[in-house]
Order: C-alpha cells, then structure tokens, then sequence
C-alpha cells in the first residue's frame, strides 16, 4: 500500500466511529419520553400492589389467629383476638393478642393505606361500625369459630389506598357460617 493510500484508509475511516452528538441527542430524548409516559402506569401498578399486600398481610393474620386457635394450646388461654378501627389517617397497629392479653404479633398499616370501612353483615341487613373486636375461640368443638364484639354472620373490611391520588380498594371478608376468610380487590 502506498502513502497516497494509506492516508486516505486513515482518514476515511475515522468518519465511520463513533456517534454524532446529535444522534445522541436523539435516543436520550426519546429515552426521556418513553420514561415519562410508563411513570404514571408504574407509580398506580406500585400503589396497588401495596394495598393488595396490605389486604393479604391483614388475612394472613386473621388466618394466623384461626390457626393458633386450633392448634393445641394450654389451658389458660381460651381466644385470640384482633381489634380493628375505622377511618384512621395515621399509622394503624392492628395487634393480634391471646385471652390473656399478651401481643403476639404486630401488623402495620402504611400511612398511605388505611381502613376505610368494616361492614357488619346480619340477619336484618347491613351496617358500618367504627370499631370491631373478633374473636378465634379455642377448645375441643369450637376451635378456629370465629365470633365479633357485634352480633352479626359476616364482617368485611374495607382497606384502601390514599383517596387524593386514585381509590384502590381491597375487602378482606370473614364469614362466620362458612368459617373463611378471603380477601379480593373491588
């Protein structure tokens, strides 16, 4: 290869590396735009799927309290219990204690998830309470029945996300008759 060549070998191959600034320019404006618009599916797909946790972690606990009361147990403690509370914007502690009032375990509600209802289900109709206490009775014959500080067949309780920025609802239903406990979105 000559020197004439050689040069032009050298030179036109450096047009062929890299790339330009404005090619650059070009995929990160349209990286910027695809990132702007999956940000609002993402944020309402993370909202969810904190409310629908929260929903199974607040069955698992009422499955738990079932669960203890069935397994042998002594003597000395004839329930487990849960006390929920309705409409509370700050941080919600739901304790699940024995008869004898010690904690067993502690669930917490975010500050942006909250119990927006617990509907009472009886034989005359439906009604919202404020407050409920339900019971996991234990012993030989009634072991794992459930039973409510209100007299009624079926309690729902309703946990939603933060209302200002979209409604997202879970229900997590205890039925008496049928003994279950489900949770499903609304």
């Amino acid at each position: 290869m000559s020197r004439k060549n050689l040069k032009y070998h050298i030179s036109s191959s450096k047009h062929w590396f890299g790339f330009t600034i404005v090619e650059i320019l070009v995929v990160i404006s349209i990286m910027g735009i695809l990132v702007a618009i999956s940000m609002p599916a993402f944020s309402n797909y993370e909202r969810n799927a904190r409310v629908r946790h929260s929903a199974r972690e607040l069955r698992s606990l009422f499955w738990e309290a079932q669960a203890l009361s069935l397994s042998p147990s002594d003597v000395v403690i004839s329930s487990y219990s849960i006390h929920l509370v309705d409409g509370s914007d700050d941080t919600i502690d739901i304790s699940l204690k024995d008869s004898t009032g010690i904690v067993t375990k502690i669930f917490n509600l975010r500050k942006t998830i909250r119990i927006e209802d617990i509907v009472l289900t009886t034989s005359t109709g439906t009604r919202s309470l404020n407050e409920v206490d339900i019971s996991f009775l234990t012993g030989n014959r009634q072991g794992g029945s459930m039973s409510f500080s209100e007299d009624g067949s079926v309690l729902t309780v309703v946990i939603a996300s933060d209302p200002d920025i979209s409604r997202l609802q879970y229900k997590v239903v205890l039925d008496r008759a049928r003994n279950s406990i489900t949770y499903e979105k609304t």
